[in-house]
């Protein structure tokens, strides 16, 4: 059985990106749509392992015997995932809306300045020296 050598991989890959580097924009094209894919395939898998862990399992998984004969009554699913995503949604939404507002509102108000005149006196504490530039 072979062993993974780690140099010969990285020599491996190294080479295959310079012969994609030095091919024509098509070839480019493919690469940069393939990867790229994978790259988005990983991350929302890694999203769903991740929403799959986190989230808490929905009550009621049970699944009971029915008798013949009995009347079945289906109850409606409490939270289904996208009623969550939706309700996280607007959540945020609301939120920035609020944010929002609050701009607004900071944006609408008048500031006011005062400006002293004449009978302001400034008397600096030690004598200033004016700077001659070059």
């Amino acid at each position: 059985m072979s062993r993974l050598n780690l140099e010969k991989t990285v020599d491996k890959a190294r080479v295959g990106l310079k012969k994609i580097q030095r091919s024509g924009d098509g070839t480019k094209r493919f690469y940069l749509v393939l990867l790229s894919s994978l790259a988005m395939t990983v991350v929302i898998g890694l999203w769903f392992f991740y929403l799959n862990v986190t989230l808490p399992a929905p009550s009621g998984n049970e699944v009971e015997a029915v008798k013949p004969g009995t009347a079945v009554v289906e109850k409606p699913a409490e939270d289904s995932f996208f009623k969550i995503i939706a309700r996280g949604a607007g959540k945020i939404f609301g939120d920035l809306r609020g944010q929002f507002v609050k701009i607004g509102e900071s944006l609408n108000q008048v500031k006011e300045f005062s400006l002293e005149g004449k009978e302001l006196q400034f008397t600096p504490e030690e004598p200033l020296n004016p700077t001659p530039l070059p």
